[in-house]
């Protein structure tokens, strides 16, 4: 079962320390990544979707109805989402490339740096790309915007693996019910693609409360 390599949800808030015309010129900005998730979300019309929170956030927020990944798997598409370059023409179009960073490119996050972000990422990369220097304030489990100087805006990165292919080998029972799946032409309507497309959905249901929870924060 694949879809999007990615899905990103990116929040702009005004929360924090910054005021005035500063707040307005330098937002802060929250930014959340899903793995392996599709438009499967209850504000696009997906009724087995679970999402209250982002559901909540796209009714008074910015909702793309055209949407497309910048490449078929995840660590190119990342390059391109972390560099503005398509794979192809940094040389990474091929999975887990790490090839050498374009001479004289560099990542956007150290273009916020340079306006005074604090920019912390929590925590994959998967660039498929060597780093050119200095990327992040901090990339590890423990980073978060939290940790910024006072004062600072931010660029706080999250990403969620809950939906992520991988989580669907594991061996419990999936809350969502597999008999209410609806399965894709695609797909063969099997129990097990059944359970499969459960899990899943299990998955989007806990991006969907870490979210909210970021957003509590």
């Amino acid at each position: 079962m694949r879809f999007l390599p990615t899905i990103l949800v990116i929040f702009a808030l005004s929360c924090g320390p910054t005021s005035g015309a500063d707040a307005v010129a330098r937002p802060n900005i929250l930014w959340i990544t899903s793995e392996d998730h599709g438009p499967h979300l209850g504000c696009y019309g997906d009724r087995a979707a679970t999402t209250p929170h982002v559901d909540a956030l796209a009714a008074r927020g910015l909702r793309y109805r055209q949407v497309w990944s910048c490449a078929p798997v995840c660590a190119p598409a990342r390059t391109t989402l972390i560099s503005g370059l398509y794979a192809t023409s940094a040389g990474a179009e091929q999975m887990r490339s790490l090839v050498a960073y374009p001479a004289g490119q560099r990542m956007f996050p150290q273009f916020l740096a340079d306006a005074g972000y604090y920019c912390s990422n929590n925590s994959k990369e998967d660039y498929n790309l060597a780093s050119p220097g200095k990327v992040w304030d901090e990339s590890s489990g423990k980073a978060h915007w939290k940790n910024r100087p006072a004062g600072a805006p931010f660029f706080a990165v999250f990403n969620s693996m809950q939906s992520h292919e991988s989580r669907l080998h594991g061996r419990g029972a999936p809350a969502h019910d597999p008999e209410k799946m609806r399965v894709p032409a695609y797909h063969p309507d099997t129990p097990e693609v059944r359970r499969d497309w459960a899990v899943y959905y299990d998955g989007v249901t806990a991006v969907d409360a870490a979210a909210g929870q970021r957003l509590k924060e």
